[in-house]
């Protein structure tokens, strides 16, 4: 995992209490009750710099597309918005496919391999930038001190949603959900690049529950809302998370 060592290396900025009671005047009310819930306990929560997490689930990549079986690890910065994403595919017998997903530094990339080593295809360039940047910041529910962080600003919507972005890449930014009932995020949206237009992406969050201090959903389901309809193309299911990982 040459680029997950990559992306962890050196001392990343561990985020915890400290910066939840100096952000905490200013955030929106549907915000400090989700944050309420997600660190109960923010001395027994772990300040945390990185998180490795492995899920499992299911992909596809059109609406006439079959689901395919998909397993991954990922690994996140927290302070600074980063991850490499490291999946694997078996579209038909025999054909194995390794898809890798980075964010390092405000650009992210893409790359396909067949068999573990054969190159198939490559991303860069300012739209995988935005959608890998947008990406980070919907997947945060998973390291929720993430929300406190030095590069996002909170703006509020109403008292069941509110608005997160980066401070860094004015064009990204996600509408958070909340139940009216229990406080938690039920959906996060934000509007990313979808070949070469913008396009609504929604995740939807469920499946509650604590692990290490925080409650984080355990169930995401990703669709992207075309004109033509809702193409839903992920369903992942957490399998396993990990704060502050020595790799």
């Amino acid at each position: 995992m040459k680029e997950a060592a990559e992306l962890l290396s050196g001392a990343p900025a561990r985020l915890g209490p400290a910066q939840l009671a100096e952000r905490w005047d200013s955030l929106p009310d549907p915000v400090r009750r989700y944050l309420r819930l997600a660190i109960p306990d923010p001395a027994a929560a772990p300040e945390t710099g990185t998180c490795h997490l492995t899920h499992g689930g299911t992909f596809r990549t059109s609406l006439s597309a079959r689901w395919l079986p998909v397993d991954a690890d990922e690994f996140h910065t927290v302070s600074e918005p980063g991850f490499v994403w490291q999946a694997r595919f078996h579209p038909m017998p025999l054909v194995n496919l390794k898809v890798t997903d980075m964010l390092f530094h405000g650009h992210g990339t893409g790359r396909v391999h067949a068999a573990g080593r054969v190159p198939v295809s490559r991303m860069s360039g300012p739209e995988v930038d935005q959608s890998a940047s947008a990406r980070w910041l919907m997947e945060a529910v998973w390291f929720p001190y993430a929300f406190v962080g030095p590069h996002v600003h909170w703006e509020p919507i109403d008292n069941t949603a509110a608005r997160v972005s980066l401070t860094s890449i004015p064009d990204v930014s996600v509408e958070m959900h909340f139940d009216a009932g229990s406080g938690l995020p039920r959906t996060v949206e934000s509007d990313r690049y979808m070949a070469k237009a913008k396009r609504p992406f929604r995740g939807a969050c469920s499946e509650f529950r604590s692990h290490s201090g925080f409650l984080i959903p355990t169930r995401m389901k990703g669709s992207w809302l075309l004109p033509e309809g809702e193409f839903s193309c992920i369903d992942f299911e957490l399998h396993t998370i990990e704060y502050n990982p020595v790799i």
